[in-house]
């Protein structure tokens, strides 16, 4: 469920995810695909596949990942900004196109995306 903040436009969700790559050294690169699942540390009930295509550069993270069952649109091809890494650590934010039919809510979402490759349920190629 959405819930418009004060300015009824923005809000912010953390989203976790987790990236596993076996036997990753402690400092590997994520560059390239990935494919996992997100759950959301806001709204339980919001889960589902995250994909993306990651370029790192040094410790910053460019790409486009499609979050799938968000109930946002769109759903793929976001390209994703703020994007940074540290070690086996990563981050970065998309926005998406909300509506909640429960509240009204209708607006953009940001959604920040953190994780690591040492956990989850999350695989490289």
């Amino acid at each position: 469920m959405f819930r418009p903040l004060s300015t009824g436009v923005m809000m912010c969700l953390v989203i976790m995810f987790f990236l596993v790559l076996p036997d990753a050294p402690m400092a590997a690169d994520f560059s390239g695909e990935w494919q996992g699942s997100y759950a959301s540390g806001w709204d339980s009930e919001l889960s589902g596949t995250l994909r993306g295509v990651f370029t790192q550069n040094g410790n910053q993270l460019t790409g486009t990942v499609d979050i799938v069952d968000s109930g946002c649109q769109p759903e793929y091809g976001i390209n994703i900004y703020q994007g940074s890494c540290s070690g086996n650590y990563a981050q970065f934010k998309v926005d998406m196109n909300c509506y909640d039919p429960e509240t009204g809510y209708s607006g953009t979402v940001t959604s920040q995306f953190q994780g690591s490759k040492a956990s989850g349920p999350f695989s490289g190629n």
